[in-house]
């Protein structure tokens, strides 16, 4: 089910994002929901809201703002009073503009911090996708200084430009729905009929076609048909949309506080004795004698870095390794290298010079030693202090860590592997393994897009020994998601009742049972 109104071009609006403001509240999928309350009647399993970035959904002359669900099977037939939940949310929005609190600032105050550490830790992008990119925001009409950042971040809050688009915009005279489903009959590819499967129901007698209007698609053919709704049911989808809260039957309301925007970003301090340095696992040539070898230049990866000693520690192609002390001006201060880099060890006995960076560790490169562009691979291990360690060994646990060494930023990584004995043992026992991962993420909805906006995700999956959880964003919450959703988990392990934990609302069983049975039917 689609929703479409037609809103001004949002271009102009670069600083404050009005639109954005408005996705954010449509598309939340927290407890208050449109989302939790369509799922809690089991009408819709997903949505999403905002304005899409291609051209002709956000040009210089207009845009489009779209509201989309994904629903089920009864979801289908009620899909008028679906669109009614929609205008009871954006009826409450209006009300909350127009009351002397206004809209609450905090809402835009966490989106604001959460796109601003977004922004700073987002992943290095590819060449040609950054160069895309940046020329598309060039058209974009952004001023040069924000070309970068202008569509990433938000700069102001403008609580008159949202009021204007939810009163005279977000209405149901502007709105154009579009529903589309399997369900509408796939045997009308075979003849000239198409028949609406609900019979008599009010809703889809709506949408129930006739000879005359169906029509079909020019380029595929696809057929569909259109209605004009009727006076009736824009009547009551205007009053719901008038500035009033939800009666108190309904569970909408605006967002809970977020409890998962992380406020910390430093790092963990690794041991002094095998620190960072900019010269590590760079591969270098080094001018020096060994043994009974004349001097010359031989081929080196520098491996392990001693702060409290100033040394670093270079491993040579024979796997023999040597600690080498840096001298002035190659120590902490040496900032940047890169590829021609000069120094010296040993107060100046040893010369070296830099072959490759760190970041190019894993290229192919081939030649000879002495060629000033090309130099040999060296196949070196990771040292062992750069192996995952084992820092605790149960009878039913294992745990192991690893600090990061390369990306260096507050991020961290969590994985789980559950190894059940009968996990894959029929394929009843795989399928009912995958319903369990299913019930798993349905039930965690809530908190799981809570903290998905603040870049934390979480994952479980079934395998063929048994599961897996993934979790995965900054460090500073991440301990907390993952004390939830283990907690979650093991709320199944309750073998007398014999029942679903509490977690598992009513009806999310059948529900989760049809998307999953629909995915093998796929």
């Amino acid at each position: 089910l689609n929703i479409t109104w037609q809103i001004p071009s949002q271009r102009g609006n670069w600083r404050s994002k009005p639109s954005d403001y408005i996705a954010h509240l449509l598309g939340h999928e927290a407890s208050g929901s449109l989302l939790s309350a369509l799922k809690e009647k089991s009408w819709a399993t997903a949505c999403y809201a905002g304005v899409g970035t291609g051209g002709y959904e956000n040009s210089s002359s207009h845009a489009l703002f779209t509201l989309s669900f994904t629903l089920s099977e009864e979801g289908v037939s009620e899909w008028a009073e679906i669109v009614a939940e929609v205008y009871k949310y954006v009826g409450m929005l209006r009300y909350h503009c127009n009351s002397r609190e206004g809209l609450p600032i905090w809402i835009h105050e966490e989106l604001r911090a959460i796109q601003q550490v977004a922004y700073k830790y987002e992943d290095e992008k590819m060449p040609d996708v950054l160069v895309e990119d940046v020329a598309e925001e060039m058209m974009s009409g952004l001023p040069p200084e924000r070309i970068l950042d202008g569509n990433a971040l938000l700069f102001e809050y403008d609580e008159g430009a949202i009021k204007d688009i939810l009163d005279n915009f977000l209405t149901p005279s502007n709105s154009r729905i579009d529903v589309m489903s399997s369900a509408f009959g796939r045997e009308s590819d075979r003849d000239d009929s198409i028949s609406c499967p609900f019979g008599t129901c009010e809703n889809m007698e709506i949408l129930s076609p006739d000879e005359q209007s169906i029509q079909k698609e020019p380029m595929f053919e696809a057929r569909y048909w259109v209605r004009i709704l009727s006076d009736k049911i824009l009547s009551d989808w205007t009053e719901y949309a008038s500035p009033q809260l939800p009666p108190p039957s309904s569970i909408l309301s605006l967002p809970p506080m977020n409890p998962f925007v992380p406020t910390k970003f430093d790092l963990k301090p690794l041991p002094p004795g095998d620190g960072y340095h900019p010269l590590l696992h760079c591969k270098l040539k080094v001018y020096a004698s060994f043994g009974n070898k004349p001097k010359s230049w031989y081929p080196a990866k520098a491996t392990k870095f001693n702060k409290t000693k100033n040394s670093i520690l270079l491993s040579y192609p024979d796997r023999s390794e040597k600690w080498h002390v840096l001298d002035n001006g190659h120590g902490e201060a040496l900032a940047e290298v890169g590829p021609e880099t000069e120094g010296s060890f040993d107060s100046e006995t040893v010369k070296f010079k830099v072959v490759t960076k760190s970041d190019q560790e894993d290229m192919i490169i081939s030649g000879n030693i002495n060629d000033k562009h090309n130099f040999p691979q060296i196949p070196l291990p990771s040292p062992e202090s750069h192996l995952p360690k084992l820092i605790s060994h149960e009878k039913n646990v294992r745990l192991w860590h690893m600090q990061d060494r390369k990306f260096k930023r507050p991020i961290a990584e969590f994985r789980v592997r559950f190894i059940c004995a009968e996990a894959n043992k029929t394929p009843l026992h795989r399928a009912c393994a995958d319903l369990f991962a299913v019930l798993c993420r349905d039930a965690a909805t809530e908190t799981l897009y809570l903290a998905d906006v603040c870049e934390l995700g979480c994952s479980i999956s079934a395998t063929d020994a048994g599961f897996t959880i993934r979790l995965n964003g900054f460090d500073h919450k991440l301990l907390n998601l993952a004390s939830y959703f283990l907690g979650l988990v093991f709320s199944f392990r309750d073998e007398n009742s014999g029942r679903l934990p509490p977690s598992i609302k009513e009806g999310r069983f059948e529900a989760c049972l049809e998307g999953l049975l629909r995915q093998y039917g796929n």
